[in-house]
Parts: structure tokens; sequence; C-alpha cells
């Protein structure tokens, strides 16, 4: 799909959409206001007729006098779309204070004794009523009835308008689309003549008018990505002429050992801790951190082989028992069969778990006797402090060879 379809197919139905949700909020908007003002001018009808009547102890006297009802039809011609005003209930034949002009067959009355609005009605003529009843005395209603049509037709004028507002909506976003995707399509086409030019080894030309500036922001990248890409190459191939010099297979196992045992700054079991390998470790140390259930293990040893590559193996295979077996098979027994399968020469554990974490700081270490020493001595000085911390002011004031780990309460 080419990108000018994509911005057309994204682009008009957004407008529409757009156009359609504002439209609908309009429209029942406005279709809610007109229809409330319809039904209080109604309720106001009814309510002010129930007044009238109600003012002596006999309503059906006078809403039978002539001269009231020639007041009332005075007054109603006041009332817009007013067509048909009674009063009814009781057992009394409704009476017409403002006779209908279409036929309209009266509502029952209800036992309601406030005024209230009925659902708007349907006359035999397709036109639309709204109907308000207001109590005059215990089962006596005036009942006004107001021509709806007018404000239905608003209505349909005003959804009309907006069918036509979102059909405009559809044409301006295929023509803004259309326009904007022309302008893209040729600024991307520059920049793929630029990157064909690229690709040959030729000089792309700078001549080329861009009227976007993301097109000429993109076209100065591809640029400067071309001088960047010959830089990189330079850089990688004096990289690996060095390497490739310097590589040894003592260089190549310890960044192995590295990437096998990397540090450990965590904290498991509301146990804060730092392991890591420091300065030119031997081939043969490990770490394990075992965790089951809230409980955890630190198990740090050194194994020993013929050669240098044989210990690294044995440690990392080490490591990967401990992690395995360490709770499922007890500690001792897991460290009884671990020194026999894998030739290890030193080790050290702690286990503990969430209700009792290490309650002081401690320090594990497999260097020199001096080395340890002194590290222990360095960590004393601060015990508050965060273990990876005191690992990184060990590696630098110290450059101590081996495994360390710190361990605090967390």
């Amino acid at each position: 799909m080419s990108i000018r379809s994509i911005i057309l197919f994204v682009s008009i139905p957004l407008l529409i959409l757009l156009a359609a949700v504002n439209g609908a909020l309009l429209y029942f908007q406005g279709k809610a206001e007109m229809l409330s003002g319809l039904n209080d001018r109604a309720l106001a009808a009814a309510i002010t007729g129930a007044e009238f009547l109600s003012a002596g102890e006999q309503p059906d006297a006078i809403a039978r006098d002539p001269l009231r009802q020639r007041a009332i039809a005075a007054a109603a011609r006041h009332i817009d779309g007013l067509d048909g005003y009674y009063l009814i209930g009781g057992d009394a034949k409704p009476i017409a204070l403002v006779p209908s002009v279409t036929p309209w067959t009266i509502p029952a009355p209800t036992a309601a004794t406030e005024p209230a609005i009925l659902p708007i009605t349907r006359a035999a003529d397709g036109r639309h009523h709204v109907v308000a009843l207001a109590p005059v005395s215990p089962g006596r209603f005036v009942a006004a009835r107001v021509d709806a049509e007018p404000v239905f037709a608003r209505i349909d004028r005003l959804l009309h308008w907006i069918e036509l507002g979102i059909a405009l909506a559809a044409v301006v976003g295929l023509a803004a689309g259309w326009y904007v995707a022309r302008r893209i399509t040729r600024e991307l086409d520059a920049s793929a003549r630029v990157i064909r030019a690229l690709e040959t080894g030729e000089v792309p030309g700078n001549g080329e008018a861009l009227s976007i500036a993301e097109a000429e922001d993109l076209s100065a990248a591809l640029r400067l990505i071309d001088a960047n890409r010959h830089a990189a190459r330079d850089r990688l191939e004096r990289q690996l002429r060095y390497e490739d010099a310097a590589r040894t297979p003592s260089n190549a196992r310890a960044a192995w050992q590295q990437s096998h045992f990397a540090p450990i700054a965590a904290t498991v079991a509301g146990c804060d801790i730092a392991v890591r390998l420091l300065g030119d470790a031997p081939p043969g140390c490990f770490f394990a951190l075992c965790l089951s259930e809230g409980k955890a293990a630190l198990v740090i040893g050194e194994c020993e082989a013929a050669t240098a590559s044989d210990a690294l193996a044995q440690a990392v295979a080490a490591r990967g028992f401990f992690e395995r077996q360490l709770f499922a098979e007890g500690a001792d027994a897991a460290l009884t069969l671990a020194r026999a399968a894998y030739a290890i020469t030193r080790i050290e554990h702690l286990s503990w778990d969430e209700d009792g974490p290490p309650p002081d700081l401690r320090l594990l270490a497999f260097a020199g006797p001096e080395m340890a020493l002194r590290a222990q001595a360095y960590a004393a000085i601060d015990p508050a402090a965060e273990p990876s911390a005191i690992l990184d002011a060990i590696a630098v004031l110290l450059e101590p060879d081996g495994l360390f780990a710190v361990l605090r309460r967390g």
C-alpha cells in the first residue's frame, strides 16, 4: 500500500468521524433543548389553567362559564402551538376550554398529584404532540396539548445540515489528504534518490529543493548517516585489527568468565546482596544465588582442574548444580555431592529466609589472606553502606583479584 493511499484512508475516516461525533453531540443536545422547551411550554399552559380553575370551589362551573371560557381562549392564543385545552377527570365528560383543531383522544386521568408530561404522541395525521397534565382538584386535571411538529421539523432540518457537514468533511478530507500525500510523496522520492546515490557510492547533489522542513532534515540526516557509516566502518576495522593482535586464550577466557558470572546486586528474602568477580579472579571461582519460596542461599566456591579452561567449565557446572539442587537435596548433601563432582577446593555458603535475614553486615571473600583482611576492615568502616557501593570502593581502592560478596539486612 502506498503512502498516498495510507494518508487518504486515514485522513478521510478521521475527518468523517470527527464531524459525525460533533454532529451527534449537536443533534442530541439541540433535540434535548428543543423538546425541553416544548415540554416546559405545555407544562406551563396546564399549570396556569389548573391554577385558574382551582381558584373556585366549582371548577366545572368556572370552566363552563362563557365569560371565563373567552378569557381562557384569549390567553391561550399567546401559547404557540396549543392544540387542545381540556378539563378532564372524575365522572364528568371532558370540558373543552380550547377545543383541539385535530382529532385527539383525551388521555385517561392518572392518580398523580403533581404536574406531569406524558410521552409524545402521534396523531392519525402523523403530527406529533406533547401533552401535559396539571391537577386541579383530586381526580380532576387540566390537559394541555401542544403541537410538536414545528420542533420536529427543526430537528429534521438540523439533522439534514449535520449530514451535509459530514459529507463536506469527507470532501475536505479527500482534497486535503490528496494534497498532503502528493507533497510528501514528492519529498520522499527526492530522499529515495539520495539513498540510491549513497548506495552506489555517489555523492548526492544538493541542488534539489525540498519544501517540507522534515524532508530537508531527512535528507541532511541521510548524508550524516552516510558519513557516520564510513567513520564507523573505519573504527570497526581498526578495532578488529587491535583485537586480533590482542586476542589471547587468557583474555578470551576472562571475557567468557565475566559473561557467565555477571555481577549480582539485588534484594532477596529481606537481604541486600552484591556479588562480583574483581580483577583477575581465578578461573575456577563461582557463585550461586539460590531461591525457594521465601528462602535464599548464597554459595561461593573455587574449583580446581588441570587447565584454567577446565576449571572455568567446572565452575559454571557447579553454579548450575547449586541453583537446581541446593534446596531440593538439602544444603549439607548438596555441598558434599558438589565437592566430589566438581573438584571444589574451597566453598562457603550462607542461608537465610524472610523471617531471619543476616543480622549484621557480612563480607565473604576468596582472595589472598591479606587482601581478605583488608577488605573486611574496609567493609566494617561503614556497615550501613549499600553492598554494591562497598564492592565498588573495594574494587577501586584495593584493586583485588578474587571473588567478593557483601550481604546486609534489607
